[in-house]
């Protein structure tokens, strides 16, 4: 891959006519649809490049830069959503940072991690997801060849791909649910997106541990899921970026909970029982695997005071912090 002035060159598959066209009958959407939001994106993307890269260059203390590089959905403009999507860039540099900037173009927040070469190599070893999704979509902004050389060096499945997969389904999912009830309804649709998505992602890779990857696009996680979880990720994928009233929002989570939950054995509460229990007004919520049970934490500001809930499937315990469970 290389840089040619302005224009960048996506790495990855483009989606095939046949997928979309499936996806479209099964989603409501139209060929046209798919078409105009992928041009508006591709355009709206070329003009974040070149803003952020420029922003990058002019940034002090972060070293040498080596390389400016776009991965994720902003890579994918066929799976971007404007006003959703975050623009996740990487800028690799030859010191070690823990530097992260965050900045708005337009609608997107732009999310941009400063390391060294070594600590992505790290990544790389480690078989972290990042390493993955970096390795097979990303959109050079500016490399020095450095980039480009790592990119020859392919990340392995390790157990660390696994756990980081997994728990990632979980993270979504209670930032999904905490914006239900924070009544922002949309992000919490965009939240259950990933959680599904992560979903997938860890169940194909899981399955077939020697393909050395998983699912990365849109396109690809669909021809992973069967069913009605299928269909729920479609409708997931529609919704992003668009109003979404309460209870279609809360049907969606409940599939979701659902879903997850009876993917990976476990016994689960339904959103229903959680907001039953509830007092107060909700500050945070947290989704973890406890045993074979997925447990829904929530803190809420109460007139007595902070009140902290363990939520299972079929009863409520009050906690006294969230020590236990903050780490994953």
């Amino acid at each position: 891959m290389k840089e040619v002035n302005a224009c960048y060159y996506v790495k990855g598959r483009s989606l095939e006519c046949e997928t979309l066209l499936a996806m479209s009958h099964r989603s409501g959407l139209q060929m046209d649809d798919y078409e105009e939001l992928h041009i508006s994106a591709k355009e709206y993307l070329k003009e974040a490049f070149r803003m952020i890269r420029d922003k990058v260059l002019k940034t002090r203390g972060i070293g040498k830069v080596r390389a400016i590089v776009a991965f994720g959905s902003s890579a994918r403009p066929e799976d971007f959503v404007i006003g959703s999507s975050d623009i996740d860039i990487l800028v690799l540099t030859d010191r070690k940072s823990n530097k992260r900037q965050y900045f708005k173009f337009r609608d997107s927040r732009v999310d941009v991690t400063y390391a060294s070469v070594e600590e992505v190599k790290k990544a790389f070893e480690l078989g972290h997801p990042f390493a993955f999704i970096l390795h097979d979509d990303n959109v050079i902004l500016r490399d020095d060849g450095t980039f480009s050389s790592l990119m020859k060096i392919r990340p392995k499945v390790t157990g660390h791909t696994l756990r980081v997969l997994r728990n990632s389904v979980f993270v979504a999912l209670g930032l999904a649910i905490e914006s239900y009830f924070h009544e922002d309804y949309e992000r919490a649709v965009s939240h259950a997106y990933h959680a599904i998505r992560h979903f997938a992602r860890y169940n194909a890779i899981k399955k077939n541990r020697e393909a050395g990857r998983f699912p990365i696009s849109n396109e690809e996680v669909s021809k992973t899921l069967i069913g009605e979880t299928s269909d729920l990720f479609i409708k997931l994928l529609k919704k992003r970026g668009k109003a979404v009233a309460k209870e279609e929002c809360k049907e969606m989570l409940e599939r979701t909970i659902r879903a997850i939950a009876s993917g990976l054995d476990l016994k689960h509460p339904t959103l229903s029982f959680v907001e039953e229990n509830l007092q107060g007004e909700v500050s945070l919520i947290l989704t973890r695997e406890v045993g074979d049970s997925m447990v829904i934490i929530v803190e809420a500001i109460t007139e007595e005071g902070i009140k902290r809930l363990e939520i299972r499937e079929s009863y409520v315990k009050e906690i006294k912090n969230l020590s236990k469970y903050e780490k994953i």
